[in-house]
């Protein structure tokens, strides 16, 4: 394969030509489908036809999909703006076409990004320092083929920056530092991203559950268990992610002294405190 791929690239530049890279994911709608359309898309002139493919969630976190991708987490809005077509800049549409000539631009580039000196030296310094220490929010084994990849995310991004800027194929060290900051500055909420991937429906339900009590601050215990009860139809199996939610301090149980019961979240534990 790595053949082919090395003959294509030499191909294309010889030519001087770029190469068109088509992208499917196999199953979609169907198998046979997929057969279908690669060979339209080859017939059709693509060069090389990548095939994704559903994939474990240790590929997924650690593997080449997310050294391919800059995840953004919010669970907030930054702004509150009920009609946005009365905030748009005077200026909205002179920024959009310069925004047009600027990927115009980009998409001429042709060639091989290369390293200056100071970006060499500030590439080895970066290596070093990566892999004698880890921050505690990446310590989860999940992401240890992430942080394996991190050079090449930060590379990537580093190209994109460089494209921004001049159309000379250079990347700087300022470059790669500005690179390194973006990315390192998502990680802390990296866990939020990829929280669903690999959990069991009962873990997502039980998630849910403790999310649910915390927007209300308190939740009297039929109101709970109406709340998952599609997926805990049996009072046992409710009471059992129950008692792990407060053995694992997110939850506790109170009376309101009239032989009712409650659930109350425990705020401390999203600060890092032991829980009560």
């Amino acid at each position: 394969m790595s053949g082919r791929l090395d003959s294509t690239f030499a191909r294309l530049r010889e030519n001087k030509h770029k190469a068109l890279i088509a992208y499917l994911m196999a199953g979609d709608p169907g198998l046979a489908e997929t057969e279908q359309l690669v060979v339209a898309l080859e017939q059709a002139g693509a060069d090389i036809i990548d095939v994704g493919a559903s994939l474990p969630e240790t590929l997924v976190v650690g593997g080449g999909f997310t050294s391919r991708c800059v995840f953004v987490y919010a669970d907030q809005k930054e702004k509150y703006i009920a009609y946005p077509s009365l905030h748009v800049p005077p200026n909205f549409k002179a920024a959009g076409d310069k925004l047009v000539e600027d990927l115009t631009s980009i998409a001429d580039l042709a060639g091989e990004y290369r390293l200056t000196p100071d970006a060499i030296q500030w590439g080895e310094a970066w290596y070093h320092a990566h892999y004698k220490a880890r921050d505690p929010h990446m310590a989860d084994e999940r992401f240890g083929g992430y942080m394996a990849r991190k050079q090449s995310h930060i590379h990537k991004l580093a190209m994109i920056v460089a494209a921004s800027e001049s159309e000379a194929l250079w990347i700087t060290a300022e470059h790669l530092s500005l690179s390194a900051t973006m990315t390192t500055d998502l990680e802390s909420d990296m866990n939020k991203v990829f929280s669903k991937i690999g959990k069991s429906d009962d873990s997502t339900y039980a998630d849910r559950l403790v999310q649910y009590v915390k927007s209300q601050g308190k939740v009297s215990y039929a109101i709970a268990y109406r709340y998952v009860h599609s997926h805990f139809p049996s009072v046992r199996d409710f009471e059992d992610v129950l008692a792990g939610c407060v053995r694992a301090g997110y939850l506790r149980i109170i009376s309101d002294g009239a032989g009712g019961l409650h659930l109350e979240p425990i705020l401390t534990r999203e600060k890092g405190e032991t829980p009560e």
